[in-house]
């Protein structure tokens, strides 16, 4: 009784106050009992308390596991109805980073929060785990507001925002960036994603060459394209 009593209390000590189907209640219950333990010198209270303590023990492995599957493999495309990072639009702002003088604090922001997601990627036996301590090892905590399912969405905007500047930055560089495109004689496929680009239309995968094409004309008209990519920045920041 001594080890059973001992394991109840660490347990109910160290899990989490799920406050859902009145696990949190539930989970206080047991832990005022525990404060009270002649109550145990009878036969029935013990029997009542098992039998308490392992139903919460089953609800709270379900609830946590559960909050731990859904936060910890968004990624992994575990549910239908998750966020989900667009490959083709990170690819994207991965290029268009690549355009000289502009800012990069996009694509490193993006970086940055999914080293944060993929850090906390978990494949532990975590049923296995919660058996014995409620606290999954890769220190996941479902009371915490900082999720990745909230990382994932915070991406796909700071995605879409990265590509919107360099739309405008271009857009405001048209008239140069047509006026090369027909001295240049570029190839169909560049000139159709260059045209997308300029539009306000959903964008198309670009390729490298069409970013080499876009430096060559930054590197002619310098300080046209430095004058409308400092314009941007300054508007971007003051909306931030």
């Amino acid at each position: 009784m001594a080890a059973a009593f001992l394991h109840a209390r660490e347990y109910l000590s160290a899990a989490f106050p799920l406050d859902c189907e009145g696990l949190s209640h539930l989970r206080e219950s047991l832990l005022r009992s525990l404060d009270e333990p002649y109550r145990f010198l009878e036969a029935r209270a013990r029997n009542e308390f098992d039998e308490s303590f392992s139903e919460f023990k089953k609800r709270y492995i379900d609830a946590y596991f559960l909050f731990h599957e859904d936060a910890l493999h968004v990624i992994s495309g575990l549910k239908k109805a998750e966020i989900k990072i667009d490959p083709v639009s990170l690819r994207n702002l991965d290029l268009l980073s690549g355009l000289q003088y502009t800012d990069k604090s996009y694509l490193n922001r993006v970086k940055i929060l999914a080293k944060w997601i993929q850090r906390n990627q978990c494949h532990l036996p975590l049923r296995q785990i919660l058996e014995h301590y409620p606290r999954c090892y890769c220190n996941f905590n479902p009371c915490s507001n900082q999720q990745p399912t909230d990382m994932a969405a915070q991406i796909d905007g700071i995605i879409q925002e990265g590509i919107e500047y360099f739309r405008t930055i271009l857009r405001k560089c048209e008239h140069l960036i047509v006026g090369e495109l027909k001295a240049q004689h570029a190839d169909e496929s560049s000139l159709r994603e260059i045209a997308v680009t300029l539009s306000d239309g959903p964008m198309v995968p670009l390729k490298p060459r069409s970013i080499s094409i876009l430096n060559a004309m930054i590197g002619k008209h310098p300080s046209e394209f430095l004058a409308e990519i400092r314009s941007v920045g300054k508007q971007s920041r003051r909306i931030h």
